[in-house]
């Protein structure tokens, strides 16, 4: 319906065949259609075309280094334009969400009430990329690094801008922050790129640090104790959905940054 799609946040990550969009039997949809290809173009370009050249060569047939190089050219170029069709299908309505979902029941970062839980739109965010890595993985597991560690740059990318345009956070404000960022960082570290390490975290971790140093060190200390506190009830909360991702020294512990 319409009313449907001027909802501020959804579940937009969930692979397509379970969201009722492709008609029963018709096969897949059409963002795995183009998982399959990326997945085939890439089998094409480094198993069948070395098997082809050594086929010829061991029966001394001419070298095919030029046609297979014209391939494996043509094969990048169509690897990149796929990747970038599904990453732009994925990633442009994923953090089209995370600051309408930040900003639910008009939260703001100056507030006084004292952070028990990760906002609702960190969950969010970690639902959607469970979508996408069931969806990758279900396809080509050799996929899953590769989708998602842009989509987490795309992600960290977001969540920095939006930081940088809060004009005050009070100290319960930048304990949310840094237990938001944390928990977000600390569940797709392994999908976690340099470009990706530099976007987010960065901001709230510094503005957090810079407005702290100002108060008492008891203060502090208590802000910070407060911290790893809520993301060790996090990690409990969220075990099966951080086991998604696959990396239990996260969901056994993790450590801060």
């Amino acid at each position: 319906m319409q009313n449907e799609s001027s909802a501020v946040s959804q579940l937009i990550g969930s692979p397509a065949i379970y969201r009722g969009n492709e008609k029963e039997g018709s096969g897949p949809g059409w963002e795995q259609r183009l998982l399959t290809t990326l997945s085939n173009s890439q089998y094409t370009a480094k198993v069948v075309l070395p098997r082809l050249s050594e086929v010829f060569s061991r029966h001394d047939y001419p070298p095919l280094t030029l046609p297979v190089a014209t391939a494996t050219s043509a094969l990048s170029a169509l690897d990149r334009q796929i990747l970038e069709v599904y990453l732009e299908q994925k990633s442009d309505p994923l953090v089209g969400t995370i600051e309408p979902s930040m900003y639910l029941g008009r939260f703001d970062w100056d507030t006084t009430r004292r952070p028990t839980d990760v906002q609702p739109y960190v969950k969010e965010i970690i639902t959607n990329m469970i979508g996408v890595h069931a969806e990758v993985h279900h396809v080509n597991p050799n996929l899953v690094s590769r989708v998602l560690s842009q989509i987490v740059e795309t992600v960290a990318e977001e969540l920095s801008r939006l930081m940088s345009c809060v004009t005050r956070f009070s100290i319960q404000g930048n304990q949310q922050a840094r237990v938001d960022i944390r928990a977000v960082q600390e569940t797709v570290s392994l999908y976690t790129t340099p470009t990706a390490h530099h976007w987010g975290p960065h901001l709230a971790i510094s503005t957090l640090k810079e407005y702290s140093l100002e108060k008492e060190r008891n203060t502090f200390n208590l802000a910070v104790v407060l911290v790893e506190d809520l993301l060790a009830k996090f990690r409990v909360r969220m075990r099966l959905q951080l086991m998604c991702f696959g990396d239990m020294k996260i969901v056994s512990g993790g450590q801060g940054i």
